[in-house]
């Protein structure tokens, strides 16, 4: 993006400078005015374009040298342009790269994000070769060390907290680098609806890159199905004619295949909004797609023939352990359909009809598939037989156990209302007098001892039809 850039702007400004110590010069003295007009974005840019040739011609330690009298704030032009010469000529096992990853953080911190549109090209520019120089040194510390700057730069040329911006795609590819994949799906998660402003320098490049490196934090935490969206949001961007760019949308191609097969348990459709493009991107894949028609077909042994004849292939795209969970569900996928057929089968006749030699490992995946839910069986350890239980009949005794458990509650519930209430009117003087015929209880006497008396046969039945009236009645 930014060759094009600035080969275009060297076209229109014939007069540039060719010298290192004059554009050193020129930048320093060029001041940024203090308000964003068009007229001021244009002479920033106009400058940067002159002095590009220069500045890259300057050697690393020059522009490091030079670099040190420099500050991001006040010198927000010439520091920009040689830290871009610097990390774009680096190699990434140079002993410069910590100090040059440190002024790049410190040029972050210190620029106000009003004056990032002056030096668009350059910003979006040093942070990518800033990433670029991480994800080489495959240096997890100094990727740790890179994400909260890089997301600062990035809101930093936002215009919204919902904007695009492209260096969006290299602070996912540093989560990526570190593993922080529960971070990057995080801050995925907070912008549900991303706004796209071709103002920040976005392309269609862009685009497509940061919903590739988002599918592949979801992968990373086994959020299929969210991965498989965001390939489908990559992959409706028009695919680049670049070779590099088109590799990228390949390889998105191929996670949206596998990804496909382990949610949906089926090949994808062309795209209805771009049937070209599909046939374009799967003429490149034709391991992938040959595996997912097998798949579909639920043909295991010619499912995992194509495995196996593809696996180096499968393994140089770094697809293998994908491709290996894919063909755990399929066997899954033929288990379950064993449920609409048999009611109890052997151990061994399940492995025979999945196509596993090895019992205990079909075993192992019956009690996972049971635990989590995806079939309804009983084990029976000792004869090694498998019951399958029809879902709907399962259901139906869970809701029965469920609402008769709710009466048996209910029940007991009214028994302890009744027995409470018995007990409160056999010591209501009131109840008693009623039941002995008018006549109170003598003075000391103890409330049994009416039951004890030789009419107390009498006064008990009258208490016990007594109490059922005023239960019946109150």
């Amino acid at each position: 993006m930014e060759p094009d850039t600035a080969h275009a702007a060297n076209q229109i400004h014939p007069n540039r400078i060719s010298s290192f110590p004059e554009a050193l010069q020129a930048l320093k003295a060029y001041a940024l005015p203090p308000s964003l007009s068009a007229d001021s974005l244009r002479a920033s840019h106009d400058l940067l374009a002159r002095t590009l040739d220069a500045v890259n011609t300057a050697d690393v330690t020059t522009l490091h040298a030079q670099r040190s009298h420099l500050h991001p704030a006040q010198n927000l032009l010439a520091y920009i342009s040689t830290l871009h010469a610097s990390l774009s000529a680096v190699h990434s096992a140079s002993p410069l790269v910590p100090q040059l990853l440190n002024e790049f953080v410190a040029l972050v911190r210190n620029t106000p994000a009003t004056a990032v549109p002056h030096a668009l090209i350059r910003w979006i520019g040093v942070c990518r070769h800033a990433a670029r120089v991480v994800i080489d040194t495959s240096d997890v510390h100094r990727a740790l060390a890179l994400i909260r700057p890089l997301r600062l730069a990035a809101d930093k040329l936002a215009t919204s907290p919902q904007s695009i911006v492209p260096i969006h795609a290299d602070f996912l590819a540093v989560c990526l680098q570190a593993k922080c994949y529960k971070y990057a799906a995080r801050w995925l998660r907070q912008r549900k609806r991303l706004h796209i402003d071709p103002a920040t320098g976005l392309q269609a490049s862009d685009v497509h890159l940061v919903y590739h490196y988002a599918a592949m934090v979801y992968m990373g935490l086994k959020d299929f199905s969210a991965a498989l969206h965001c390939c489908r949001l990559a992959l409706a961007v028009p695919a680049p004619t670049q070779t590099p760019l088109l590799q990228v949308a390949v390889c998105t191609f191929k996670y949206y295949i596998l990804l496909h097969l382990l949610v949906t348990g089926k090949a994808p459709q062309p795209f209805k909004f771009s049937s070209y493009q599909f046939s374009r991107l799967r003429s490149f894949s034709s391991e992938y797609t040959e595996l997912a028609t097998a798949y579909e077909r639920m043909d295991r042994c010619q499912t995992v023939q194509l495995f196996e004849s593809n696996r180096d292939t499968f393994e140089k795209h770094g697809n293998l352990g994908l491709v290996k969970q894919v063909m755990r569900t399929l066997t899954d996928a033929l288990i379950e359909r064993l449920t609409n057929s048999f009611v109890t089968m052997n151990i061994a006749n399940v492995a025979s009809r999945v196509g596993q030699s090895n019992e205990e490992h079909v075993h192992q995946v019956l009690l996972r598939m049971i635990e989590q839910g995806k079939i309804n069986a009983r084990i029976d350890d000792r004869k090694r037989v498998v019951r399958l239980i029809d879902a709907q009949r399962d259901v139906d005794e869970r809701l029965f156990a469920q609402v008769s458990g709710a009466l048996m509650q209910q029940s007991l519930q009214v028994l302890q209302r009744i027995d409470e209430f018995r007990e409160k009117l056999q010591t209501d003087p009131a109840y008693v007098g009623k039941t002995m015929g008018g006549r109170a209880p003598r003075r000391g006497a103890s409330s049994h001892a009416f039951g004890s008396s030789a009419g107390g046969a009498s006064a008990s039945k009258r208490q016990d039809g007594e109490m059922m009236r005023v239960i019946g009645g109150g």
